[in-house]
């Protein structure tokens, strides 16, 4: 987590759910989502499906993408589905 507080990385995207099991923090089972979300303010994406994205990658000469995502405008909300976009 410093690695990335250090960079200022904006968001953390993870292929699972991105916690550690078992949790190192006692009395936090979860301690990713509110250590990423809250203390550092960086968006969190769970559960990410990278396959498409796998078999695009090799036929292109950039090993680089753009990630965007454009969460829904909810009042209030905590979280929303999206739809991430790779843009080579």
């Amino acid at each position: 987590m410093r690695l990335l507080a250090v960079r200022n990385i904006a968001a953390f995207a993870a292929g699972g759910d991105a916690e550690t099991i078992p949790s190192p923090v006692d009395g936090v089972t979860y301690p990713m989502h509110p250590l990423v979300s809250t203390t550092m303010g960086m968006a969190a994406f769970d559960n990410l499906q990278f396959e498409d994205l796998r078999q695009v990658s090799p036929r292109r000469t950039a090993r680089h993408c753009l990630f965007v995502v454009g969460p829904l405008g909810l009042l209030s909300g905590t979280g929303s589905p999206v739809n991430p976009t790779a843009v080579f």
